[in-house]
C-alpha cells in the first residue's frame, strides 16, 4: 500500500488497505490508511465510516478519537461528538476538565438551536445541563437567564448572571443585566448595577457598571472619573458612548458630541457576545468547541495590540468646566464700576444740597467733562477706556 502511494497509484493503495481489513491484526492500520486517503480526496462520508469503525476497534487511539470529533463538528452532529468525548474520557484520551468544557459548548449549541425553534423546554434542559458542566460559560449563562426572564423569573435570571460574573466577568453579562432591569426607576437600577459590580470589583466590567450607576444618579463628575482609566486603555464604542452621556450631563450636549463622534469611529468590542447576544453558525460553534475545550476561552487573542485610547490629560481638558466669556465678564465689571461711579455722583449731589457758601460765577472755560471725553473718542479708544474702568472695578469690593 505504501509503495503504491509513493508511486501515485491510489487505486492499488486502496486495494491493499482494503485487503488489510480482513485480518484482525492489520484491520486498524488498514482503516487508518483508507481514512487518510478519503480525507485527501474530500470524501467526507467514507472518511467518517473509516474513522468511526477505527474508533470502535480502539477507542483509546488518539487519531481515531480526533478524527471522529473533527468530522462530527464539521457536520454539526453535536450529539455524536458528545458521545465520542464521553468514550474518550473513559479511555483517558481526553482529560475530565477538557471533556466538561467541550460538553458545555455542545449542549449550549443544542440549546440555542432548540430556542430558535421555539422549543423552550428542550432549550432549558440542555442549557441547564451545560451550566452543570461549566457554570461560567457565558453563552449558556445568558441563554439560561433569558429563558428565566421570559418565564417571568427575573430574580433567577439575575442570580445566574451574578454567579458567573463573580468569576468570569464578560461585557455580554453587563448588557443583559442592564436590559433585565431597564424598566426600573433610576435609583433602583443604579443600586442593582452596583450590586453586580461588587461581585468582581477589580474587573473592567465592574468599572463600567459603576460608571453607569453614577450616570443614572446624575453624578456626572463621578462618572467621568470612573471612565477616565477605561478610555486611556483600549476603549470601545460603548465606553465612549457612556462618556458622552456623562459629559452631556456635566456640561452640555455640544460637549457630549465630541465623545459621540469618537464612539462612532471606535471599534466594537471584539469579544463574542459583547453586545449581550450570541449568534454562532455551525462553523462558529465548531470553532468554539475547540477553543473552549483546549483553552477555556471564547476566542483566540487578537493578533495585534489594540490602539491606545485617550490620555488622561486630554480627557480632563475635554471635560473641564467652560471658560468664562471674556466679553460678558468685562461688561459685568464695567456695569459694576458704573454703579460705583453713580453712587459717588449721588453723594456729590447730596453734598451740594447742604448749606454752605454760595457758588457763583460762570463755569470755568476749557475744562472737559468725562462725557465730553468719551464722545470725542474713537471706538477703539472707547473700548480701551472701558477696559481700564473694568480693571479698576476689580479692586472694588
Amino acid at each position: 500500500a505504501q509503495a503504491a502511494q509513493l508511486n501515485g497509484n491510489d487505486e492499488a493503495a486502496k486495494a491493499s488497505y482494503t485487503a488489510m481489513l480482513k485480518a484482525p491484526e492489520t484491520e486498524f492500520l488498514g482503516l487508518k490508511g483508507l481514512y487518510l486517503q478519503a480525507k485527501s480526496q474530500n470524501d467526507a462520508v467514507a472518511a467518517r465510516d473509516y474513522a468511526e469503525r477505527a474508533f470502535r476497534l480502539r477507542s483509546n487511539a488518539s487519531w481515531a478519537f480526533e478524527s471522529v470529533i473533527e468530522l462530527g463538528l464539521e457536520r454539526g452532529a453535536w450529539g455524536d461528538v458528545r458521545a465520542a468525548i464521553e468514550q474518550g474520557r473513559r479511555n483517558n484520551v481526553i482529560s475530565a476538565e477538557k471533556a466538561d468544557r467541550a460538553n458545555a459548548v455542545l449542549l449550549s449549541a443544542s440549546a440555542y438551536a432548540a430556542h430558535d425553534s421555539d422549543d423552550e423546554k428542550t432549550a432549558l434542559v440542555d442549557v441547564e445541563a451545560a451550566l452543570k458542566k461549566s457554570s461560567t460559560f457565558t453563552p449558556a449563562v445568558i441563554l439560561a437567564a433569558k429563558i428565566y426572564a421570559e418565564q417571568g423569573k427575573p430574580g433567577k435570571a439575575a442570580k445566574v448572571v451574578e454567579s458567573a460574573f463573580a468569576t468570569a466577568p464578560h461585557p455580554g453579562l453587563v448588557r443583559f443585566y442592564n436590559d433585565l432591569y431597564k424598566e426600573d426607576e433610576a435609583a433602583k437600577r443604579a443600586e442593582r448595577l452596583q450590586k453586580l459590580a461588587a461581585k468582581n470589583p477589580s474587573s473592567r466590567e465592574a468599572a463600567l457598571l459603576t460608571a453607569q450607576a453614577h450616570i443614572l444618579l446624575e453624578e456626572w463628575a463621578s462618572a467621568v472619573t470612573k471612565l477616565e482609566p477605561l478610555l486611556a486603555t483600549s476603549p470601545t464604542a460603548f465606553e465612549y458612548a457612556l462618556m458622552a452621556d456623562a459629559v452631556t450631563g456635566l456640561k452640555d450636549a455640544e460637549s457630549g458630541k465630541v465623545w459621540l463622534q469618537r464612539a462612532a469611529a471606535a471599534p466594537r468590542d471584539p469579544r463574542p457576545g459583547a453586545e449581550g447576544e450570541f449568534h454562532f453558525n455551525r462553523q462558529g460553534w465548531a470553532k468554539l468547541v475547540r477553543e473552549y475545550m483546549e483553552f477555556a476561552r471564547l476566542s483566540p487573542p487578537p493578533l495585534e495590540d489594540a490602539a491606545c485610547g485617550v490620555s488622561v490629560e486630554e480627557i480632563r481638558l475635554l471635560t473641564a468646566p467652560p471658560m468664562p466669556d471674556v466679553a460678558e465678564t468685562l461688561e459685568e465689571r464695567t456695569k459694576e464700576a458704573a454703579t460705583v461711579t453713580d453712587g459717588k455722583e449721588d453723594n456729590s449731589e447730596n453734598e451740594s444740597e447742604k448749606p454752605g457758601p454760595e457758588r457763583s460765577g460762570p463755569e470755568r472755560p476749557g475744562i472737559e467733562t468725562e462725557d465730553d471725553k468719551l464722545s470725542g473718542m474713537t471706538d477703539e479708544e472707547t473700548d480701551e477706556q472701558t477696559a481700564r474702568a473694568a480693571a479698576a472695578a476689580r479692586g472694588v469690593s
